[in-house]
């Protein structure tokens, strides 16, 4: 992992996610894009000598928010091995095409993002949000309001073993390494029926490759039908650091009577989640083929 984009709209809740994105940066040895969106609807016909004010204005609180960001390095206690870079990136377009522009042409590793504690997401990352998971092929870091960082020793992942979850388990176990942490896979089993064939082929799957990368792996299953409650249970322990989820998206009809659950937890959560984009599952049954 080499970069971190963090989005940000200069409110304090942006300034707590970008202090949590620097302390990640310091350990798995990453550098920092900030990265500011000037959403003007109208660009063509807005005068040019205005953009060029914004941008520069822009620039300059972005600069500054990088200055904060590197008097965080003199508090360290011990000697830096690796030093972030941080560089800053606006735009005059919407948020979302900015992080999908900015995400392949600089080769992010994740995205970081602000969120509100209590009441939900705030104008600037209500529907921003919705849109950067939707679209966006990278890991997502929503970092509760308030959320300060601590040393990172479990990485709680949740899963209903309906793929195969090899990419998503590569991602967390390169985490794991850098922070000397452990990985806990909560399986979500909403009808509490045993494991089918298939569901037991992705649980091995997950061990073996864990076993393979050397890191310790606990697991339980989160049983009853309110699955977000059973999550938030789970985050709120002392235990859980990061809790990580793949994204699921529905298609039009299905999404009338579906809501993310990712998206639910964004609103809610106490501890950063980590939300894992759609295409970093795989179908099941190939996993099953190789098994066999």
């Amino acid at each position: 992992m080499k970069n971190i984009l963090v989005l940000t709209d200069f409110s304090d809740r942006s300034k707590s996610a970008a202090e949590y994105a620097m302390h990640m940066a310091l350990k798995i040895k990453a550098n920092i894009f900030l990265c500011h969106a000037l959403e003007i609807k109208e660009k063509l016909s807005y005068p040019l000598a205005d953009q060029l004010i914004l941008r520069n204005q822009t620039i300059k609180r972005l600069r500054e928010i990088g200055m904060h960001l590197h008097q965080i390095l003199s508090f360290n206690q011990e000697p830096l091995s690796f030093c972030p870079s941080i560089s800053y990136i606006n735009d005059l377009d919407m948020l979302r095409e900015v992080a999908e522009n900015v995400v392949h042409e600089k080769s992010i590793d994740l995205v970081v993002i602000g969120s509100n504690k209590s009441k939900g997401l705030l104008k600037f990352f209500g529907s921003h949000t919705s849109d950067i998971i939707d679209s966006i092929n990278c890991p997502v870091l929503i970092v509760p309001e308030n959320a300060y960082f601590k040393d990172i020793r479990n990485i709680t992942y949740a899963t209903d073993l309906t793929f195969d979850n090899s990419t998503v388990i590569s991602y967390l176990a390169k985490l794991a390494k850098a922070f000397n942490a452990e990985i806990a896979v909560s399986h979500i089993s909403p009808l509490d029926l045993p494991l089918s064939e298939s569901e037991k082929v992705v649980e091995y799957s997950i061990s073996e490759q864990l076993n393979e990368e050397d890191i310790k792996l606990t697991y339980k299953t989160i049983k009853g039908d309110n699955v977000p409650k059973g999550l938030l249970a789970i985050s709120n322990s002392d235990k859980v650091d990061i809790l990580t989820l793949v994204h699921k998206r529905y298609d039009f009809f299905e999404g009338l009577f579906h809501i993310s659950i990712s998206k639910q937890l964004a609103h809610s959560i106490k501890v950063p989640l980590l939300i894992m984009p759609y295409a970093y599952s795989f179908d099941v049954q190939e996993l099953i083929s190789s098994s066999q």
